[in-house]
């Protein structure tokens, strides 16, 4: 599809040289956007659409612009247009304006409203294809900002002789104007606790499924399975059941150690003054010993069961 921006700068009346003078780019760069030989980052795409007053899909070819979200994320929240007025301080008029598609905001103002409904640009902009990672969710939940996110994030990206990142590059990400490398995403996932697919906006569905059987199946009494040389009677079998619940909250995106805690806190009051008090205390020093090593225990189980 052939973008517009040859077509509004004729209508302008300005040569490649004027406008790049204009929107500082250029001159050979402005050529190969126009041939459509090289593709404008978001922010450049931006500054070209503020440059000309139109959207960005209007400069892109698009015939019409796909309806941005702003009303639809503004209703969900239960906001009305003085609310968003006084809670992000542009007027009700002009963000009216926005959300008819009268007027486009610029880069900087999609920014702030994506981050203020914490979604990524793209999404608020109207496009599917775009999922809101769970960066922001994950930091807010541990109090920090970003800068203080980024330079507790940096130590361990050193300390995996990684290179480490700016609070510039980092926003991006929360507002997936960027993506990580698999393997950053990776050390987001470790640090948060949390899974890779969950830390970006996925469920793996499938695999919970999958998990969830298997967490049924090792709950049927009376039945001995093995694992190894090792059989899984009932008391094996309950930890094996816990490691796989583990492994279906980090999917959720909790911290298994933690829910299991408060579990056990509340096992342990209703033990009380009972025998089995003792066996639950053995049961933690157990799960605590294994958990580390139910991961590749239980991706075994799993291809075992599959083939059942």
């Amino acid at each position: 599809m052939k973008n517009r921006i040859k077509e509004l700068r004729e209508e302008k009346g300005l040569t490649l040289e004027k406008l790049g003078e204009k929107v500082d780019i250029a001159k050979n760069t402005l050529s190969r956007y126009e041939s459509g030989k090289r593709e404008p980052k978001l922010e450049t795409w931006q500054k070209l659409a503020d440059y000309f007053d139109v959207s960005v899909p209007y400069l892109q070819g698009f015939e019409m612009q796909t309806p941005n979200r702003l009303k639809e994320l503004r209703q969900k929240k239960h906001l009305t247009l003085d609310d968003i007025e006084t809670k992000t301080g542009i007027k009700r008029g002009t963000y009216s304006n926005y959300e008819n598609g009268n007027t486009e905001p610029k880069l900087e103002v999609w920014q702030e409203l994506a981050h203020f409904f914490s979604v990524s640009v793209p999404y608020l902009q109207g496009f599917d294809e775009y999922k809101s990672n769970r960066l922001k969710e994950l930091r807010d939940k541990k109090g920090m900002s970003q800068s203080q996110f980024v330079q507790a994030f940096n130590e361990l990206l050193i300390s995996k002789k990684m290179k480490p990142i700016t609070i510039p590059t980092y926003s991006r990400w929360e507002n997936s104007l960027n993506s990580p490398t698999e393997k950053v995403w990776q050390q987001l996932a470790d640090y948060f606790e949390v899974s890779v697919s969950y830390i970006k906006g996925e469920i793996d569905t499938e695999y919970l499924e999958k998990l969830i059987e298997l967490a049924i199946l090792f709950s049927f009494p009376e039945m001995i399975l093995t694992y190894g040389n090792v059989e899984l009677n009932d008391d094996r079998k309950s930890v094996i059941v816990v490691g796989i619940l583990s492994l279906i909250l980090n999917q959720l995106g909790y911290e298994p150690k933690v829910k299991f805690q408060e579990v056990y806190i509340k096992a342990i009051n209703l033990a009380e003054n009972r025998i089995t008090r003792n066996q639950l205390i053995d049961f933690k020093a157990v799960v605590d010993k294994f958990m580390p090593k139910f991961q590749g225990m239980i991706s075994n189980l799993l291809q075992a069961y599959e083939k059942l």
